[in-house]
């Protein structure tokens, strides 16, 4: 079955071709601060409140998580450059499956600004061939071209998924730079053009010039290895496998442009030219508008319609990822802040269909409460301060929004209470409607109503709440509640 349906909110059809289509291409998933960084041990927000999060909402998502185990072995997200959410054993190394090629970009971004890889040469330059031979159409094809995968070399080639070779254009079929297809003969090739010119091991010189520099704790050279099929062609795949918090680590490095502990690891031009889209993945299905690939990275335009558009989630924004087979995927999301790692248990043979996946993630952004306030009430007033049953009487609150964005229009309920407390004896006197505020900004709600004889003649301290219907979600709600500092006299 191809796509499993979500219990929780359906998708258009339109959004269940794209993401079908894009399941064929690449198997059953693609998907795969610039403040802060993560020293030996990820740093971590004490609350999801401190980051802007509502904690109930994220306990929803992982909830949602839950519903994706055993296949779903770890999950994790990192904002501004803090462990924010942690779930499953994010300890344990497993198959990154074609992840393996956003690692080999990044090497390749390496060793082009040091000089070592001219990506305008060509195969035939390079002396790069294959069993049986490449045409000398197919040897003009330079290397920039395959890390597009827009050689036009549509060799057999190893560890293939049964959707990569079903999808595979005629050998011969598209010149070099003018025809786009996931190709695993450009991403193996790649591999043995980057050792024939650097002079290097791929695994030894991860380990050397990104994992060791950003802290990986759990990365080992054993774990990973190359993958012949020599019957189909002489360049192999190669494999890593790496845990949920080491493949944090290389995500946060993509965010933060580069750099690691004031440490410029990756060139900020190439993060840039890489993660950028050169084709348009709806080649192949006008309902794939939006996804996109640049240097062996997956891109998404800020329109792509993955996610419902709801009071907590307006857009993700653009962004970019690394997926693997099974629902393997780094996610970066620069607008917001985000890297999001899923690591699938495929050594079992589990897999996390896309469309979960994609929930999942939409689940845990809605958590990031767009719509999270803290409205305090700072002053209550009224006038006159003395007055008798059936009399009106005028009364204002001062609110002011401590939260980073313009809050929902809402509303102030008043009380009369013989104490500064507000509880269920005190008497309920009007409402006045409070108008949306925006960050750091004030509003005064006012409402003229009149005393009901049913109040007792004596001494009372005018209490205000502001919000009390919930329509703008607040951790804070203890300085929702203001009272006044002089007393009304009820005659």
């Amino acid at each position: 079955m191809l796509w499993k349906q979500s219990h929780a909110r359906p998708k258009s059809n339109k959004y269940l071709t794209a993401l079908v289509l894009t399941f064929f291409l690449v198997g059953p998933s693609i998907l795969g601060e610039k403040t802060g960084e993560a020293k030996k041990n990820w740093k971590r927000f004490k609350t999801p409140e401190e980051a802007g999060f509502s904690s109930t909402r994220l306990l929803d998502a992982k909830a949602v998580w839950e519903g994706l185990r055993p296949a779903a072995a770890a999950v994790m997200l990192i904002y501004k450059g803090k462990v924010l959410a942690e779930w499953g054993d994010t300890k344990s190394p497993y198959m990154c499956h074609s992840v393996r090629k956003s690692f080999m970009s990044a090497l390749y971004g390496i060793h082009v600004k040091e000089g070592h890889i001219d990506l305008q040469k060509t195969m035939s330059e390079l002396g790069i061939d294959d069993v049986p031979p490449l045409t000398e159409q197919e040897k003009q094809a330079r290397v920039i071209h395959l890390l597009k995968s827009r050689s036009g070399i549509y060799h057999e080639a190893a560890y293939e998924s049964a959707g990569m070779k079903e999808l595979r254009p005629e050998r011969g079929s598209h010149p070099p730079d003018t025809f786009w297809y996931y190709n695993n003969w450009d991403f193996n090739t790649l591999g043995t053009i980057f050792e024939q010119e650097t002079g290097t091991r791929i695994f030894e010189e991860f380990k050397a010039r990104i994992a060791d520099p950003l802290g990986m704790q759990d990365f080992r050279l054993d774990l990973c290895y190359y993958h012949y099929e020599l019957d189909l062609s002489i360049h192999p795949a190669y494999p890593f496998q790496m845990s949920a918090r080491d493949r944090a680590r290389f995500g946060q490095l993509y965010l933060q442009e580069g750099c690691w502990d004031d440490t410029r690891i990756i060139k900020k031009n190439w993060i840039k030219k890489s993660t950028k889209s050169y084709s348009d993945a709806s080649v192949l299905d006008e309902d794939m508008k939006g996804f996109g690939y640049g240097f062996m990275w997956w891109t998404l335009a800020d329109d792509v319609p993955i996610f419902h558009q709801t009071n907590y989630l307006k857009d993700m924004g653009a962004g970019y990822y690394a997926s693997g087979y099974g629902g393997h995927v780094i996610i970066i999301l620069p607008e917001q802040e985000m890297v999001f790692v899923q690591v699938v248990d495929t050594f079992q043979g589990l897999e996390v269909p896309m469309g979960e996946s994609l929930l999942l993630l939409e689940e845990i952004l809605a958590s990031r409460e767009q719509l999270i306030f803290d409205l305090s009430a700072k002053k209550t007033w009224f006038n006159p301060r003395a007055l008798s049953s059936g009399e009106t009487i005028s009364l204002a609150t001062r609110v002011q929004n401590l939260s980073r964005n313009t809050s929902r229009p809402t509303g102030v309920d008043f009380y009369l209470s013989t104490d500064q407390k507000l509880n269920a004896e005190d008497t309920h006197i009007g409402y006045a409607e409070l108008a949306a505020i925006k960050y750091k900004k004030k509003k005064v709600a006012r409402l003229n109503t009149v005393i009901l004889g049913i109040m007792k003649p004596g001494e009372y301290y005018v209490i205000a709440k502001v919000d009390m219907d919930d329509i703008n979600l607040d951790p804070h709600r203890q300085n929702n509640v203001s009272v006044s500092n002089v007393k009304l006299m009820l005659k």
